[in-house]
């Protein structure tokens, strides 16, 4: 079932009441409902006489008579309430476009925003905050209201407010995981999603942050990270360590993490702001059991000290390689 117009769709009718009207055929010069708009499908209708009128939502059954059912009454005569059709009495049936619907039909795109608009108008800003990243707006009858934002380079829409997904990395055993496009000034924030991530090696072994300021071409490996991870101890409570390091060569989110199926870590690492100049914030926080078998919370955060504007972000094991898991990069919605 489908909504659907055609042109010259109009019959006559003489059913009474307020319920589903029997077609009476094409009149001369017109299709009918069902050669028009089709069995099942739905129309905008108008019925009239004389006297009286109603506009709405039916659905066409192909029968013997055709029929039109009166699904939604969007305006009539009778205060807005299906028309009570009197016996004896003859209505015109047509399909038409109310104007509620030609309202939500008007769209607008460009770098200003419409003249004169109706309420349910939709207009898409394709200029900012660039050329290839449109606002898509609607009009509520006094504002225009932020629905969202479309990116023509990642030919993704986002809801503004909500988490949009940008990439997605199964881990089989790799040296290194990348996430190379989708980052800077996109999104105000970002957060990548760590599930059951598994190491190669109990050495041990600590799970890594590096970032590019270069698309990706390179990674910083630098003594420009500082971090602070604190681990707390899942069974007995207390703080297991507090693992404070400035001038590092990446930023560290859990370490002494065990390899075996259920050792592997989860969680989140969020940073704001990666497309401005500026020292770039991260925090993070997630659960592990470490190599001899204690389980961790683990929470903390880091900096990269340096006023390079990070495009590209690169998890990897301080030993060996990702066994197995999944990364998953998100952006939050500019609203």
């Amino acid at each position: 079932m489908v909504l659907k117009f055609d042109d010259f769709v109009s019959e006559t009718s003489q059913t009474a009441g307020t319920g589903t009207i029997d077609l009476d055929g094409a009149k001369s010069g017109f299709q009918s409902f069902v050669a028009g708009i089709g069995d099942t499908n739905t129309c905008f209708y108008v019925i009239s006489n004389d006297s009286d009128r109603e506009v709405g939502l039916g659905t066409v059954t192909d029968a013997a008579p055709d029929t039109l059912s009166r699904d939604t009454i969007l305006s009539s005569t009778n205060a807005g309430s299906a028309v009570d059709w009197t016996a004896g009495g003859t209505q015109d049936v047509s399909c038409i476009a109310p104007a509620l619907a030609v309202a939500s039909f008007n769209q607008s795109k460009g770098p200003t925003a419409p003249a004169n608009p109706q309420a349910g108008m939709l207009w898409l800003e394709d200029d900012t905050p660039s050329s290839t990243r449109w606002t898509l707006q609607q009009y509520d009858g006094t504002d225009w209201i932020k629905i969202g934002e479309i990116d023509s380079t990642l030919n993704k829409f986002s809801v503004f407010g909500a988490w949009t997904l940008i990439e997605n990395i199964t881990l089989s055993n790799d040296a290194v995981a990348d996430f190379i496009t989708g980052i800077g000034s996109t999104y105000d924030h970002y957060m990548i999603k760590l599930k059951n991530v598994l190491l190669a090696n109990e050495t041990p072994t600590s799970l890594d942050l590096r970032v590019s300021t270069n698309g990706g071409s390179s990674f910083v490996e630098t003594s420009t990270y500082d971090r602070n991870i604190i681990l707390q101890k899942g069974a007995t409570g207390g703080v297991a360590s507090n693992n404070a390091n400035a001038s590092t060569t990446a930023m560290r989110f859990c370490s002494d993490l065990g390899n075996a199926s259920h050792k592997g870590y989860s969680g989140e690492v969020h940073f704001s702001n990666p497309g401005l100049a500026l020292h770039s914030a991260f925090y993070f926080f997630g659960n592990m059991t470490t190599a001899g078998g204690v389980r961790q919370s683990v929470s903390g955060m880091g900096f990269y000290n340096s006023t390079g504007i990070v495009n590209a972000l690169r998890v990897l094991a301080s030993d060996g390689n990702l066994v197995s898991g999944e990364l998953t990069l998100y952006g939050l919605s500019k609203g």
